[in-house]
């Protein structure tokens, strides 16, 4: 296993498989890439998926973009599937059609984007003219083969929906992770910790996510699990263990981090021992955004 100059083990990997999206999130981080280039095929993401494997990478997620605006989409789950667990985070819109291809192909679960329940605050948020009917049918689809979990980015726009998001998740099956927006220069910014406040009032239990920045997930009385991701931490930075792969064959040690690592050309040439390099490269570059602030040493009385 990689281990990084912060004793933190390397065990995910976050690949981007697209910059391409029918949606036009107006908060979208974009994974961190804000440039296009040729997509991987994927022939390049299982030889990815087989060389990280044997350094003790044990998952893949897939982002975007937007995932499953890929026609091959399904054949890159496949081909990675052979030597990672796969997940997909996704908006959900093509995810009625897909989600038994891409279970048959090896998908484990998926999370789905869902920042809005009305067409109102949906339109605002994605700015495209879409029902969020269009999203819950993808959602009821996919919960007949595997785990869904479904992201909501806290706003203004829609923290009046934070009841209706538990009553929908208690009907239909899936948990509820609450984000914190990335970044304070959004109006629309809401802090997460008033409203994990009244959920844990509610949870008749909970347990910590160890492989997960100690994450906390709380069960409710009707079973729904909810978490909260809240980024603007130091033990979120310090907790993590991945690393990110771009679209186009880059390695990318943090979502913050200007710092990119260009494998492309190890990957087309299967190179497997320039592409450890390129891989090793980005771990060294890797360390925590946010720390743990330093503390004084207690005072000794007069």
């Amino acid at each position: 296993m990689i281990i990084d100059r912060y004793g933190r083990p390397l065990k995910k990997l976050r690949a981007s498989v697209t910059q391409r999206c029918n949606f036009r999130c107006f908060f979208c981080h974009r994974e961190g890439i804000f440039r296009s280039g040729e997509e991987l095929s994927p022939e390049d993401y299982g030889f990815v998926a087989e060389v990280l494997s044997s350094l003790g990478i044990e998952e893949v997620k897939l982002t975007g973009g937007e995932p499953l605006i890929r026609e091959d989409i399904v054949e890159i789950v496949k081909n990675m599937s052979k030597y990672m667990r796969v997940s997909i985070t996704t908006n959900g819109f093509f995810l009625q059609r897909l989600a038994k291809p891409l279970y048959e192909a090896g998908l484990e679960r998926v999370n789905v984007s869902l920042h809005g329940l009305d067409e109102e605050t949906f339109r605002l948020v994605t700015r495209v003219n879409v029902s969020p009917k269009v999203i819950l049918d993808g959602i009821k689809e996919a919960l007949k083969y595997m785990p869904v979990k479904v992201n909501v980015v806290l706003l203004s726009y829609n923290i009046k929906f934070v009841p209706k998001y538990i009553e929908l998740a208690s009907e239909m099956g899936f948990s509820l992770q609450f984000i914190e927006l990335l970044g304070n220069d959004y109006p629309q910014k809401i802090n997460p910790v008033e409203v994990e406040k009244v959920i844990a009032r509610r949870a008749r239990t909970y347990y910590i996510r160890r492989d997960m920045q100690n994450r906390i997930v709380y069960i409710l009385n009707n079973g729904v699990k909810v978490e909260f991701v809240k980024p603007e931490n130091s033990s979120f930075c310090m907790g993590c263990t991945r690393i990110r792969l771009s679209h186009d064959g880059r390695f990318m040690p943090c979502l913050r981090m200007p710092i990119a690592i260009d494998a492309k050309e190890e990957i087309k040439k299967r190179d497997e021992e320039g592409l450890k390099e390129k891989l090793m490269m980005a771990v060294k570059a890797r360390s925590p955004f946010v720390r743990p602030e330093r503390t004084r040493p207690p005072q000794s009385d007069p």
